[in-house]
C-alpha cells in the first residue's frame, strides 16, 4: 500500500450510556448516574448501583440513602442514565511491579513464611 496514511484512534470513554432493558440487566452491580422523567416520584437525579434489573424496571441502592430501602424506577421512566467509573486509590510509591520483576512480599508475609 503505498502512500503516506494517518491513523486517529480515539475511545469512548470509561462510561456508558444505558437505554435498553438489556443495558440495564448486564449493569447491575455497576454505579450508575439516573435522571428521571419529570413526575415520577421520588428525587429526579440520585446515584446509586445497580442491584436488580428485568425487562421493566430496575432497581438501585441509593448513595446517602437508606440501605434497608431500595428504589425500584421503571425503565421507561428514566430519561437518562449513566455509568459512573471511580478510580482507584492510588499505589504507594514502591509498590508497582516492574516487566520481568518478581512480586514483592510484604514483611509480615515474610514472617509468616518463614514460621511455617
Amino acid at each position: 500500500m503505498p502512500g503516506q496514511y494517518t491513523l486517529e484512534v480515539s475511545s469512548p470513554g470509561l462510561e456508558r450510556a444505558l437505554r435498553t432493558p438489556e443495558h440495564f440487566i448486564g449493569a447491575v452491580g455497576t454505579l450508575v448516574s439516573i435522571k428521571t422523567k419529570p413526575g415520577v416520584e421520588g428525587d429526579r437525579r440520585f446515584k446509586g448501583t445497580i442491584t436488580a434489573a428485568d425487562e421493566q424496571s430496575a432497581t438501585f441502592a441509593v448513595q446517602g440513602g437508606d440501605p434497608a430501602a431500595p428504589r425500584t424506577v421503571a425503565i421507561g421512566d428514566i430519561e437518562r442514565a449513566r455509568t459512573i467509573f471511580e478510580w482507584g486509590p492510588a499505589p504507594k510509591p514502591g509498590t508497582g511491579s516492574k516487566p520481568g520483576a518478581p512480586a514483592k512480599t510484604s514483611s509480615s508475609a515474610k514472617k509468616k513464611a518463614a514460621k511455617s
